[in-house]
């Protein structure tokens, strides 16, 4: 038979863009300009004087659940019949014969570098609701021994945010097909640079 499975909780749309020492200085300068305090403020006028697009990012771009326990999973049949529902907390984390993690380990890093890029711009939307869709197919009504899932973060010199990467049914990576409503709930806009521009 086939089953939806919908999850809900927080997620976050996550995005990390490479900036040169001309771009910081002239963000910088505008938001002087125009008394802002906060690199939120001038997110969405940041286009209007340089090239910028707010939705590219070339270092990484990513949409997860936040890895903050509130994620939990509704399973619907084929009929739209809720027919199980729980927590991340009863889905136990896979290890190996050696007590390892079963799943790797995903790392964005938004860290400036010598040896890579020395700006970042990162930005990140927090919402709350719906998250994501997956369909499995199974003999049995699923359980949340069924289920595993894998981590990551993206890491910041202000701390970092970990997500869940992937969700498993049986071991096999589940492929979203569709991604719930949601209400936005929090923005965090930050520059990092390697030296002060």
């Amino acid at each position: 038979m086939k089953y939806t499975v919908n999850t809900y909780g927080w997620s976050m749309e996550a995005l990390g863009k490479s900036l040169t020492d001309e771009q910081v200085q002239l963000i910088k300068e505008k938001m002087v300009e125009k008394g802002y305090d906060e690199t939120s403020e001038i997110r969405f006028e940041v286009e209007d004087f340089m090239e910028f697009d707010h939705w590219d990012g070339d270092l990484f771009h990513v949409s997860k659940a936040i890895d903050n326990q509130t994620l939990h999973f509704e399973i619907e049949d084929e009929n739209g019949q809720k027919v199980a529902e729980f927590g991340i907390e009863d889905i136990s984390r896979p290890y190996d014969e050696d007590g390892n993690e079963k799943y790797e380990y995903e790392e964005f890093s938004a860290w400036p570098s010598e040896e890579t890029l020395t700006n970042i711009w990162l930005t990140i939307d927090e919402s709350k609701g719906g998250v994501f869709t997956y369909e499995i197919e199974s003999e049995d009504v699923p359980k949340p021994e069924d289920f595993s899932y894998s981590f990551g973060c993206v890491s910041t010199p202000e701390g970092d945010w970990d997500y869940i990467n992937n969700i498993y049914f049986k071991g096999q990576e589940l492929e979203i097909v569709d991604f719930l409503d949601n209400t936005g709930k929090a923005a965090t806009i930050e520059i990092f640079t390697l030296e002060d521009i």
